[in-house]
């Protein structure tokens, strides 16, 4: 087995009485400056590599700053084979956690290249890391499934060659790093690469969803500033079938990146696209 290798709500409460209604320096009162405002962070803990049949220990540690967070409300970790996402598989880790560290136990049944998202929901932010595993030969198991790739293209009718060059040339145009996505899932990025600092921005996202409007979804963009620690939620409007929007500021200069978050029962997706941002 490989080395482990690490892969990355504001609560407040306070009582009052009528001492502290006459004390304002009470120790049961609470300041700003207590009150933890960094962002949540995963860590996948889990081996580079494993063999066939082996029982692997996958596990997630969660912190916020300096804390660990063992009062996380799920931590449900989707494991798939690469290429088979829709055959995924989600298993719940034990709440709570024990030291931030959330735990599941797994087999992995054939050779093969897969992925493990721990979908944590924490605080009031949600985080959602991919660590890969190699299992057992994964050179035999690609091969395996590129021959069997091949063989499945050769059935289909060369009257479909156009739209297969149409759909590859639409998706060139919004490729960004995020990771393998769900087959079924198309995004159309509807935002400028550029925009000017203090000026509203719609930032925009049509989701398709089997070929269809992807409908009534819970969405939500997470942004920050490339290399500040604050994150900013904003909750997301659907203005039509499968469209979701909300205007936006961006207070200062910099490149910035905005996370979008798509949940439903069947989808539980993530991806990142970039904005740059220049002064006015």
């Amino acid at each position: 087995m490989g080395a482990l290798l690490a892969t990355s709500a504001l609560v407040v409460a306070c009582g009052t009485n009528e001492e502290n209604a006459n004390n304002n320096t009470s120790g049961n009162m609470v300041s700003i400056e207590d009150v933890n405002l960094d962002p949540v962070d995963v860590e996948v803990m889990a081996p580079d590599t494993a063999d066939v049949a082996e029982e692997v220990e996958l596990s997630a540690l969660v912190t916020q700053g300096d804390e660990l967070v063992d009062d996380a409300d799920e931590v449900t970790f989707e494991i798939w084979m690469e290429g088979a996402k829709s055959d995924s598989e989600m298993i719940d880790a034990e709440l709570p956690g024990e030291e931030g560290v959330y735990a599941i136990l797994h087999t992995f049944d054939e050779d093969g290249l897969y992925h493990v998202q721990p979908h944590t929901t924490a605080r009031g932010m949600h985080v959602m890391p991919v660590h890969s595993i190699e299992v057992g030969d994964v050179e035999v198991a690609s091969n395996e499934a590129e021959n069997h790739d091949h063989n499945h293209e050769g059935e289909h009718n060369h009257d479909h060659e156009g739209e297969g060059n149409e759909d590859h040339d639409h998706a060139g145009e919004h490729s960004h790093d995020h990771g393998p996505l769900h087959e079924s899932l198309a995004l159309d990025w509807r935002v400028e690469e550029t925009a000017t600092s203090s000026t509203p921005v719609t930032l925009s996202i049509a989701v398709d969803w089997e070929d269809a409007a992807w409908e009534n979804g819970r969405v939500r963009y997470e942004v920050w500033r490339n290399g500040d620690d604050m994150r900013q939620w904003l909750d997301v409007e659907e203005v039509e079938a499968g469209v979701y929007e909300v205007d936006h500021e961006f207070e200062e200069a910099g490149t910035y990146t905005v996370m979008v978050h798509l949940e439903d029962e069947e989808i539980h997706e993530h991806v990142a696209y970039e904005v740059g941002v220049t002064d006015e």
